[in-house]
């Protein structure tokens, strides 16, 4: 496993075209909301921390939300290991 983050950080971690990315949520609790580009979809990412609920959508016309999870950072690699890393 790589070592970007320590093992229980939390992150964000959502899979776009068969790509996954993960965002450290100590990272977006400073933002009001980041756009980034995943498999060439361009997404919007907000987090609120006081409800600990992020959202994730599709910045298109249509604003489609994108399911994510909330995991510690070793979890998601197990599953993700060429997982890319979200860094601001």
């Amino acid at each position: 496993h790589r070592k970007e983050l320590d093992n229980k950080a939390w992150v964000l971690g959502i899979v776009v075209a068969g790509q996954p990315k993960a965002y450290p949520i100590d990272q977006l609790q400073h933002k009001k909301s980041i756009t980034d580009e995943i498999g060439g979809t361009r997404i919007e990412v907000t987090y609120d921390p006081v409800t600990r609920w992020p959202k994730v959508i599709i910045s298109d016309a249509d604003q489609t939300t994108l399911p994510s999870v909330l995991v510690y950072w070793f979890a998601w690699q197990a599953f993700y290991p060429k997982t890319s890393l979200w860094k601001p």
